[in-house]
């Protein structure tokens, strides 16, 4: 497929999933967040063709520009603004969707050669990160990272990251179940911690860098190595949300708004009458 219907193809993808994430959130008033999920996923799933659709890197690049324009108009341009609410429903601070396309590029140029690694690290974009997102913000209620993200959104994320890296390695059918199995859990422990650090939208960058990477890091290492650097990892996350847990468990002093009760008053006596 030459470059321009390459580019055409994903624009019109990426065009109709904003008109459906638009129609779902006017039709069924569904929750805001769910749509914007709902955004990220098909779209990440849309960017799985690029290593077949775009060979060299220059035309990842023009794909991103082209991307992040659509976004900026979408986000800012007053008429093309009132046919996104479902981008700017959620009412919080955060450059996610710029992230977004730089993660994809970013994955892109490091990855597309290696096509294998590309769809593991854009797959944990996608669906492991919105899974943390919908858990989070629905059923989230331990925050124990230092800021909004809950323990209840990273265990989602790594259980989505597991499985999709663990079906991934055992396509190939050239690496042992004890090996896909401890790969799967670096993967998986890396990129929760990643998700859990990164905040106001940055971890759209840093998760498919740092999902390939270990998946590429892995390849070199041994089940024994794998093996003692996962239970350093899970050692080390065990101990800091026990940490967090009980300091959260421990109720802070707090000083009573109650008024102090009032002084009796007494007369004062002279001293003729004491005497």
């Amino acid at each position: 497929m030459s470059f321009i219907l390459g580019l055409i193809f994903i624009s019109i993808t990426f065009a109709g999933i904003i008109i459906c994430a638009e129609w779902l959130l006017r039709r069924f008033s569904m929750h805001p967040e769910i749509v914007r999920k709902l955004v990220h996923v098909t779209m990440g799933l849309a960017l799985l063709p690029l290593p077949w659709l775009f060979a060299e890197t220059w035309q990842g690049i023009c794909m991103a520009v082209v991307g992040a324009s659509l976004l900026w108009a979408l986000y800012y341009i007053p008429f093309l603004k009132r046919w996104s609410v479902a981008l700017n429903a959620v009412q919080r601070e955060t450059a996610g969707h710029y992230y977004f396309v730089a993660g994809a590029l970013a994955t892109f140029l490091i990855a597309h050669e290696h096509k294998a690694g590309y769809v593991m690290a854009v797959l944990a974009l996608s669906l492991a990160d919105a899974s943390a997102g919908l858990i989070g913000v629905l059923k989230g209620k331990f925050k124990c990272w230092g800021n909004d993200k809950t323990l209840e959104g990273s265990i989602a994320f790594s259980i989505s990251s597991f499985l999709i890296a663990g079906f991934l390695l055992a396509q190939s059918e050239q690496y042992p179940v004890s090996y896909t199995l401890l790969l799967s859990l670096s993967i998986a422990l890396s990129g929760m911690i990643v998700e859990a650090l990164f905040i106001r939208g940055s971890d759209n960058l840093c998760i498919p860098i740092a999902t390939y990477g270990v998946f590429q890091l892995g390849l070199t290492l041994n089940v024994w190595s794998l093996l003692f650097s996962n239970i350093l990892v899970v050692t080390a996350i065990a101990a800091w949300i026990v940490k967090e847990l009980r300091s959260q468990a421990v109720p802070s002093p707090t000083i009573s708004n109650q008024p102090l009760p009032a002084l009796r008053a007494y007369p004062l006596c002279s001293n003729s009458e004491v005497l």
